[in-house]
């Protein structure tokens, strides 16, 4: 009778090694885009997700901080520079048309990615300025103040966010997360779950809500979502 433990293990180790691959380099596209909603990023995601299943949790873990230490050291070397530059080509663009809404837009959002904030929130406010309605300025705004520790501005701005869009998913979240920070656990499961109404696949809002659940000694609440995030493919949840 033949022996197949040696040709079933090698198998194994090459869909671990396959799939951990896959993974690896779809979780540095997502860090790349700041798991924004391009094609590239949801393609990668969708990669991700199917190297996530396949892998056993720790070896997950260990690609998910390959892939982060990549990026890391890629953006240190070469983003910065890139991006200062960046920002004085829009200091430009500025002083000869300074009602740009977009140019704001585009320094503000470098600025924030630069760890700048405080910058960030000057361009942000210029662009309220010059249009009170814009989403997309408020919304920033709202995640460099978060940045900034100061939550209840944060939360200011979320409200208008939502105030203009009451289906922004991600305003909730953010908003909740905020919540979450100043300890108002309960009004951050609301917002939560309100991600959750809108997106019923939204991963992080189940994980975040968990957490929240967990402060208040709602320990089934928890898991429960825990377990959903973790089906949905989130890493920190895997681990609950």
């Amino acid at each position: 009778m033949k022996d197949y433990k040696g040709h079933i293990s090698i198998n194994i180790n090459k869909q671990i090694i396959k799939y951990g691959v896959y993974y690896l380099i779809a979780i540095t596209i997502l860090c790349f885009f700041n798991f924004s909603d391009d094609l590239l990023s949801r393609i990668a995601f969708d990669v991700g997700l199917k190297g996530n299943e396949r892998l056993p949790n720790v070896i997950a873990y260990i690609f998910y901080v390959m892939a982060g230490i990549v990026v890391t050291i890629t953006l240190a070397l070469i983003m910065p520079d890139k991006k200062k530059e960046a920002t004085k080509n829009y200091d430009r663009d500025i002083e000869s048309n300074p009602e740009n809404i977009m140019v704001y837009f585009k320094r503000g959002y470098t600025y924030s990615e630069l760890g700048n904030y405080q910058d960030a929130i000057k361009d942000f406010t210029k662009i309220i300025e010059l249009d009170p309605e814009n989403v997309g300025a408020y919304f920033n705004r709202g995640f460099a103040y978060d940045k900034l520790s100061n939550y209840q501005q944060a939360i200011v701005d979320y409200n208008k966010v939502i105030e203009l869009d009451d289906e922004d998913k991600g305003a909730y979240y953010n908003r909740g997360r905020a919540y979450y920070n100043l300890g108002n656990y309960q009004q951050a499961i609301n917002d939560y779950a309100r991600a959750i109404t809108l997106d019923p696949e939204y991963a992080p809002a189940y994980c975040n809500r968990g957490y929240a659940f967990e402060k208040l000694g709602h320990e089934q609440l928890a898991i429960k979502d825990y377990k959903a995030a973790a089906r949905l493919g989130n890493i920190w949840a895997q681990d609950k």
